[in-house]
């Protein structure tokens, strides 16, 4: 069976159908792309701001701990040890 005959698919055959070229670095943003673009930006940022808040709060909870152990000289050296 002779398949060099018959189309590959329909939207080849069909004038205009193939997808359009993706937008070039040179081409304007639509107006959607662009609100599309700041709404991705807007959720990247408040992501950042919220691993950042989360982080800061992990790291102060553990000064507070070490803080706490070398309080109750559980941790670091007595301070007559290091003088000695």
């Amino acid at each position: 069976m002779d398949r060099s005959a018959e189309p590959r698919s329909a939207a080849l055959t069909v004038a205009g159908a193939e997808p359009p070229e993706p937008p070039s670095a040179e081409a304007p943003l639509s107006r959607t792309e662009r609100r599309k673009a700041l709404t991705r930006q807007k959720l990247i940022d408040a992501a950042r701001a919220m691993l950042e808040t989360t982080r800061r709060a992990e790291l102060e909870e553990r000064a507070l701990e070490e803080a706490r152990l070398t309080d109750a000289g559980e941790r670091g050296m007595p301070v007559e040890q290091r003088v000695g």
